[in-house]
């Protein structure tokens, strides 16, 4: 039985076609890229707002840094989405993105209004590289490795100029630990022999270095040609049919937290809700056991707002281009038998 999930090590290739905005910096990881719209900010104000649901680096890098940390609230429904709370009067600066590469309809207007009176407006991509919402925006950034197997890739947009260097070669790079971990790596996703747990430490490893790396480094030139072919058509057309799939397969379950999928999403994930921690953390563990990996994202940082529970409930199901049909129904036959299962021992209402 092969593994479903986990990190790419394979870059999918089509013909030559470069769909980045013009004036796109291209950094070392998204890491990076955040960190150099903080220096740029902190120029004119310490106070910076994140998504209660959020990636609790990034916002201990804004601590470090020296800013005053606010959080707004982050709505979680079934059937209604994860949606983002951002208050009209959050000033300084705001941090926000589309979760999961749904289009969060409230981000336009919020957006807009905010800038007009002055708050810089900073929009992640990384959760919605593919779909399409026109947002507003100061700063725009993201990080490519979640959707397209290169070992390096943050980019940038914004008015300011930022100077890049080459990124380090050398043994303990982030990229030769990464190539390292990608040739285990691909061992283990064809014959499921080895450890996981061994893989996830070792990732880590790699998102530590990219978190270290020196200012300014800048992507790969390999990897920055090997984006160059990303067939990012395919992809999108993958991942819609393999969400489409889940979506249909899952409906009368009550998990999904979108009934549908717009026509503007591509998902990075298809994300489900459980009633809390235990029922997602059994959910996963069931699906592990059957070498079905999804993503848990983000654990709850230092200083978090207790009232967000999206953290806690949310699994976000595999559904990018590696697989396909028959894929899709092995994890939501495993969804269904683990409902089942919660039913007959009264432990899911």
């Amino acid at each position: 039985m092969r593994v479903i999930g986990g990190p790419f090590v394979e870059c999918p290739a089509g013909s030559r076609r470069w769909l980045w905005p013009e004036g796109s910096v291209w950094l070392l990881s998204g890491r990076i890229a955040f960190r150099e719209i903080l220096e740029i900010l902190s120029v004119n104000t310490d106070v910076i707002w994140f998504p209660a649901y959020y990636c609790p680096d990034l916002v201990e890098r804004a601590r470090v840094m020296g800013f005053r940390v606010r959080y707004y609230d982050v709505n979680s429904s079934w059937g209604g989405g994860i949606t983002s709370a951002i208050p009209d009067d959050a000033d300084g600066a705001v941090v926000a993105m589309s979760f999961d590469g749904y289009p969060d309809s409230g981000l336009p207007q919020i957006a807009r209004k905010l800038r007009s009176k002055g708050t810089k407006f900073v929009l992640d991509a990384t959760h919605s590289l593919l779909s399409q919402m026109p947002v507003d925006y100061d700063y725009l950034f993201g990080s490519i490795r979640k959707w397209t197997g290169v070992s390096s890739g943050g980019f940038l947009i914004c008015e300011h100029s930022v100077v890049t260097q080459p990124p380090s070669n050398g043994r303990g790079s982030p990229k030769v630990i990464l190539e390292g971990f990608a040739n285990e790596y691909r061992k283990y996703m064809e014959t499921g022999v080895g450890s996981r747990s061994c893989f996830a430490d070792l990732f880590w490893e790699v998102d530590r270095g990219y978190e270290n790396a020196e200012r300014g480094s800048g992507m790969y030139k390999e990897d920055l040609k090997l984006l160059s072919y990303w067939d990012a058509a395919g992809v999108a057309q993958s991942r819609r049919a393999n969400a489409l799939f889940l979506t249909h397969a899952l409906q009368d379950t009550g998990l999904l937290a979108y009934e549908d999928l717009p026509d503007n999403a591509v998902p990075l994930f298809v994300p489900i809700l459980l009633q809390n921690k235990d029922e997602r953390d059994s959910l996963c563990m069931w699906l592990d056991d059957h070498l079905v990996y999804c993503d848990v994202a983000w654990h709850r940082p230092k200083g978090h707002p207790v009232g967000s529970d999206v953290i806690e409930r949310r699994l976000g199901l595999v559904c990018d281009e590696r697989y396909g049909e028959e894929d899709m129904g092995r994890i939501s036959e495993l969804v269904l038998e683990w409902l089942t299962r919660q039913s007959v021992h009264g432990n899911h209402e």
